[in-house]
């Protein structure tokens, strides 16, 4: 495949698509609170947002649902104590 004939069309297919992907993998990953920090990112990053996602290491109290440092091991909202395997 030439380079020279990718269109705009498919440069904005993958880039919605990897928008897209971040969003999913925010939403798995955080729960809501996650999803609305991440949505103006991905859609500005595109498919770099993916990667970010996987390299950020906060996280979501799995009961008020309030993102967390990746350092804290109870949360500061509802004392709710965090365990989780390395992930």
């Amino acid at each position: 495949m030439d380079i020279a004939n990718i269109t705009l069309l498919q440069i904005i297919v993958v880039w919605v698509a990897g928008a897209g992907i971040a969003l999913i993998g925010a939403m798995v990953k955080g729960g809501g609170k996650l999803v609305t920090s991440y949505f103006l990112l991905s859609f500005l990053l595109g498919p770099i947002a993916i990667v970010w996602l996987i390299f950020d290491g906060r996280k979501a109290c799995p009961f008020c649902h309030n993102i967390l440092k990746p350092s804290l091991k109870v949360c500061p909202h509802c004392d709710h104590r965090l365990v989780y395997p390395h992930l």
